[in-house]
């Protein structure tokens, strides 16, 4: 696990795509990512392109996505959000 990673809490909207691509670009391999935080799809959108575009292989990345304290058990556990926004 890379011990430097890219935080995604409190990004607004709109702006982590671009952060995601810029620290991707640079070399970073980890994106700390969380359902709380609001911002997967943008997150996910940003990894789709950087894989689809070369600049980086999904094997190469280290993306945890941590639970809040009341998402313990699978029932509470929401599903994976989609490309376009829907959910698994």
């Amino acid at each position: 696990m890379p011990i430097l990673g890219l935080g995604t809490w409190k990004s607004a909207p709109g702006e982590i795509y671009g952060a995601v691509r810029e620290a991707i670009r640079i070399g970073s391999q980890h994106i700390a990512c969380a359902t709380i935080h609001g911002n997967e799809v943008e997150i996910g959108n940003a990894l789709r392109d950087a894989i689809d575009e070369g600049q980086v292989e999904r094997g190469g990345l280290w993306i945890p996505s941590k639970l809040w304290c009341n998402a313990r058990g699978r029932e509470n556990v929401a599903g994976a959000h989609t490309v376009d926004g829907g959910r698994q």
